[in-house]
């Protein structure tokens, strides 16, 4: 199988714990998500998250930091 998604979004996060973006879902088990979170200092940044049979891993080590404002295309 092969899919192609693509999302452009206009987030700015003002706490750590909001994010937005793509996630892809096979089950609670399985699943990826690339997404845009918020940072402690205001910033934002990308971050990539793979769950494998409940193995969760952070792929983008460190996140990739972001301009602090403006669309984004994912």
């Amino acid at each position: 199988l092969a899919a192609r998604a693509e999302v452009t979004l206009d987030f700015t996060p003002t706490d750590p714990q909001q994010r937005a973006g793509l996630a892809l879902f096979y089950d609670t088990r399985n699943h990826a998500q690339l997404y845009v979170a918020g940072r402690a200092d205001g910033g934002r940044e990308l971050r990539l998250l793979r769950c494998d049979n409940r193995r969760v891993e952070e792929l983008l080590l460190p996140p990739l930091p972001l301009p602090a404002t403006g669309p984004l295309r994912l």
